[in-house]
Order: structure tokens, then sequence, then C-alpha cells
């Protein structure tokens, strides 16, 4: 996140579906991810990388924190994955 020039973003309220953070130089955008819901990590990582930059770093939930499980956790590194529970 530091390399955006950002040190962190704060979100405020609920979106109305379900979207993603897209984060370039001085651009800051929430777009939509109707397309990703239902996808495993992996996958969804690919289409974000193809749809932003295939260098992007993305970080997403799968199908456990779209259904509120628990002991969901959020992934990060596509097919490298790092964990963060």
């Amino acid at each position: 996140m530091r390399k955006t020039g950002y040190d962190g973003i704060c979100f405020e309220g609920k979106a109305k579906k379900p979207v993603y953070l897209w984060v370039h130089n001085d651009k800051v955008e929430l777009r939509d991810a109707s397309h990703l819901w239902g996808k495993d990590i992996f996958k969804v990582n690919d289409l974000v990388q193809l749809e932003t930059d295939s260098k992007a770093a993305v970080a997403c939930i799968g199908r456990a924190g779209e259904n509120r499980v628990r002991m969901a956790s959020i992934v990060s590194d596509g097919r490298h994955a790092r964990i963060a529970a």
C-alpha cells in the first residue's frame, strides 16, 4: 500500500453491491466486482490483474468471506498465497 503513496485508506458506509478498490499512482477508484462474486481466490486474482495491471497486488476474500464464515480469511499473492486470518 505504501508504494501507492498512501499510508492507509478508511472506508465509511457499505456498498450496495460488491466492489473492489483500485489504486494506481494518484488515481483511486471503487470498481464493480459483481462479476467476481462466487469465484475462487485464484480466479479473482487472475481476473483483477487482467482488468488492471498484470503486476497488481491483489488481496481478496473467497466464498467463505462472501458468506461471512467466521474463519474466512483475506488472501493475497494469487498462486503464491499469503493469508491473513
